[in-house]
């Protein structure tokens, strides 16, 4: 279509308490990002998933938003990414990383 504007389409999950268990027990694997308003690690580790989120299904979590969620699964540090097996964790990644370094640890 000639002169249509492109717009990227988001598929990464705003979670809250609401949606969150629903969102890990969804698909096999999915890994969820746990972060802080404008930390610019986190802003960060956002843009290397998103290359990612067509391959596994990925979610984010905005602790400010929601310290519930956060403290139940002992989140102390930001950014984390939590990687969910069958709805169940299997694993953690803390602080800022590459593309390479996230794609190694999900096995891509």
């Amino acid at each position: 279509m000639e002169g249509a504007a492109t717009t990227k389409i988001n598929i990464m999950v705003e979670l809250t308490k609401n949606n969150f268990i629903e969102f890990i027990k969804y698909s096999s694997f999915s890994v969820v990002l746990f972060s802080w308003g404008v930390c610019k690690p986190c802003i960060g580790v956002r843009k290397q998933l998103e290359p990612l989120e067509r391959q596994i299904p990925c979610g984010i979590v905005e602790v400010s938003e929601n310290l519930e969620l956060a403290d139940s699964l002992r989140i102390i540090g930001f950014p984390t990414l939590v990687l969910f097996k069958d709805g169940r964790e299997v694993d953690r990644l803390k602080g800022y990383f590459t593309t390479a370094q996230l794609r190694e640890w999900l096995n891509l």
